[in-house]
Order: C-alpha cells, then structure tokens, then sequence
C-alpha cells in the first residue's frame, strides 16, 4: 500500500475517532465538581434560602475612585470613576456554605448625598446556574439587595441578597423564590 492510501486510511480513522468522542462529549452532560450543587434550605413561608461566602484571599481584584484609602489590588490596576467620590468595585471568587468555589461576584458601591451609606450592586455569576443581578439602595434599612434580574435557573427569580462584612470578606444570604 502506498503513502497516500496509508495516509488516507490514518486521516479517516482519525477523523471517525474525532468524530466519536464529540458525540460522546454531547450526549453525557457535564457535572458540576464535587460538592457545587446549591445548598438550600427552605423558610416556613416556602422561601429558598441560599448562603454564600466571599474571603479575603478569594479577592481577584479590587479598585475604587480613590478617595477610600481602599488599597488597588492587584498593583497598577487603574481607579474606578463614577459620578459621586466613594465609588468602589471588588471581585471575587464565590464560595458556598461548604467553602467550594461555585462562581465569580462583583460588588459595585457608590456613594450618594448620604456619605455613611452607599448604594450597593451585587452580580453573582453562578456556574452551570446563571447569573443574578441585586441592588441595595443607601435609604435601605439592612444591607440588602433586591433581586433586579437573572438568567439561567434564576430567570424567574424573586427575592433579596442579604450582605454581611467578615474582615475583608463577606457572607451573602439569598432569600427568595423562583429557582428553576
């Protein structure tokens, strides 16, 4: 047999093994790594109830406008602008009640006329979930965040992310209904 026939012969089993691993890649869907799946708890009133958390050495990056005094991480990462002083944004890994990073959050912050109290947006991006989008007005009574929108499982999702500072991390509480 010549070289070109050879050649041939190797190009199409290739191309059929080719072939058969993508079909096999398709028809088993992928898995979430051990320990991702949603760790939920349900309320009496039959609200889901979600916990995350955020720690200090998951921070990728953090920047403001600054006049915080907060500290660019990392080095030479440009300042964020905004129309007030006080703008701030953080992001970072996203953790949940078992410590398992599940997703990437952003925190946006923005000083308003009220210099104690800003207004806060949450997006938490969810592997093989989706993504959810809060906000928390300055006048809120409690660092919260009502749910603006999500996609994915949280597309129909209601309901309000509760923020507590840790240090320099943060634990976040989801409360809400509509999760597919």
């Amino acid at each position: 047999m010549g070289r070109a026939a050879t050649g041939l012969r190797y190009g199409i089993g290739g191309a059929a093994a080719g072939a058969l691993a993508m079909v096999a890649v398709l028809a088993i869907p992928p898995v979430d790594p051990p320990g991702a799946a949603p760790i939920r708890a349900r309320t009496a009133d039959g609200h889901l109830v979600e916990r995350f958390e955020i720690r200090p050495a998951d921070i990728i990056a953090r920047t403001s406008d600054g006049s915080l005094g907060v500290q660019a991480f990392p080095e030479g990462i440009a300042p964020v602008g905004g129309p007030a002083a006080g703008s701030s944004v953080l992001t970072a890994k996203l953790r949940n009640a078992r410590g398992v990073v599940i997703g990437i959050a952003s925190r946006y912050t923005l000083t308003t006329d009220h210099p104690d109290r800003s207004d806060r947006l949450w997006t938490l991006v969810i592997t093989r979930r989706g993504t959810l989008a809060t906000n928390c007005p300055a006048d809120a009574a409690t660092p919260c965040g009502t749910v603006l929108g999500g996609t994915g499982t949280f597309a129909a999702f209601s309901g309000r992310l509760q923020e507590t500072a840790r240090g320099a991390g943060y634990a976040l509480t989801l409360t809400g209904a509509g999760e597919q």
